[in-house]
């Protein structure tokens, strides 16, 4: 009898494993040396080398399914093209690999329920273009490569929770007409110590009534934006409550308590520097007395 019961159980769970595994519903090619497939899940992969195809005056190949995708995940593509996930509406967060140098017009537009987007560490890409996060109104927060150096006229125009946008570059990106038009009127713009009179001097402080420095930054709340400046200061700004499972800045708390050690500027009565590093990271502290 115990045989019985345990052959039934592995067959459920044989039966389950079947019932849940993925189904490629559409598939084809998107580029000279790239494919594409779709699974009945929502998931929407592109695999290969190389460019993309323009889609600038035709449609995506996944187009008719575009408010079922979820989930896109990209594998060793150049470029994302001109309106290839122009309405995905069901899509939540995308991760663009290193390998993508270029996001062209409009690639993201209309994905209003868009929140996240995050860029490989080591990203190379250039290039932001026109249209491209248009009215993806439930963005709240950007990290944009230091590697970027143009971003298109109404690339985040109608991102209207947009309250937290870092850019790593030490020398800003060129910004096209209304760049960042109509986005949150409380946003802050993150940016390197040494650049902050660079970006108010070329257009950005048009947008940004804040721009400060940071090493980090995400939100923490509905409506409640977080950052940590490159000096050792944590700033929580926005409107409502605070909420997080556990602390999004914590990933740093080993190179702010256990980093090397090294005091700057020995003889300055009036200013305490110092900065730590850890596994390849950096901060620099400074306190004014």
């Amino acid at each position: 009898m115990k045989h019985i019961k345990h052959w039934l159980v592995t067959m459920v769970v044989l039966l389950c494993s079947i019932t849940m595994s993925a189904t490629t519903i559409a598939s084809g090619t998107c580029g000279d040396n790239l494919t594409w497939s779709l699974s009945d899940e929502g998931e929407l992969v592109i695999e290969g080398v190389g460019a993309m195809d323009d889609y600038t005056f035709d449609y995506a190949p996944w187009f008719n399914h575009a408010e079922s995708i979820k989930v896109i995940k990209i594998n060793g593509a150049s470029s994302i093209s001109a309106q290839a996930f122009d309405g995905c509406s069901s899509l939540t967060s995308i991760t663009i690999p290193e390998s993508v140098t270029s996001i062209e017009d409009a690639a993201f537009q209309n994905c209003t329920n868009l929140n996240s987007i995050t860029f490989s560490a080591n990203s190379k890409l250039s290039s932001i273009g026109w249209w491209v996060f248009y009215g993806c109104s439930n963005l709240s927060t950007i990290t944009i490569p230091q590697t970027v150096t143009n971003i298109g006229p109404n690339a985040f125009t109608g991102c209207s929770n947009l309250i937290s946008v870092s850019c790593l570059a030490s020398i800003p990106p060129t910004l096209g007409q209304y760049a960042f038009s109509t986005i949150s009127s409380s946003a802050i713009l993150y940016v390197p110590r040494s650049a902050v009179s660079a970006y108010e001097s070329v257009g950005w402080g048009d947008y940004f009534t804040k721009i400060e420095t940071a090493y980090a930054s995400g939100t923490c709340g509905d409506n409640v934006a977080w950052a940590l400046s490159i000096d050792g200061e944590l700033i929580i700004e926005g409107t409502g409550g605070i909420s997080f499972k556990s602390m999004p800045w914590g990933e740093y708390k080993d190179l702010i308590i256990y980093g090397n050690y090294e005091l700057l500027d020995h003889d300055n009565d009036k200013i305490f520097s110092y900065k730590r590093e850890l596994n390849n990271q950096k901060i620099l502290v400074i306190s004014n007395f």
